[in-house]
């Protein structure tokens, strides 16, 4: 039988309405200090997302021009020993990708669903370290 109670499944709804009814930056702003942010380019909400953080300072990488697994072994390692965790907006491949690398490095990863963007792909919000 699952585990699974009424109240639990109440949070958890509550938690993706929350999720849902916010914008980018909100989402993004909840996350601390950040020492890199993963983002597509292809994906209007991410380009946005993106463009604050680089506003804020924030180093940026776009998986379509560096490799991601790469990165991974090198450049997101460097970047959170100087402080900070890494965070993305990405689709679920790249989330996916990032959630494997940051456990192999015991690093504490999260991540939440966002409602589709407009070509109707759900965006994935995450953060290791």
């Amino acid at each position: 039988m699952i585990g699974m109670t009424r109240r639990g499944v109440m949070k958890g709804g509550a938690g993706v309405l929350a999720v849902s009814a916010m914008t980018p930056g909100a989402v993004l702003a909840a996350g601390g200090d950040m020492a890199l942010f993963v983002f597509d380019a292809r994906l209007p909400l991410s380009q946005t997302a993106a463009q604050d953080m680089a506003a804020s300072g924030v180093n940026l990488l776009d998986p379509r021009t560096s490799d991601l697994g790469v990165a991974w072994r090198r450049q997101i390692p460097a970047a959170l020993a100087a402080g900070g965790a890494v965070s993305g907006l990405t689709l679920w491949s790249d989330c996916l990708i990032s959630q494997i690398f940051a456990r192999e490095q015991g690093l504490p990863f999260s991540y939440a669903e966002l409602p589709q963007d407009a070509e109707g792909l759900p965006l994935y919000h995450w953060r290791a370290g």
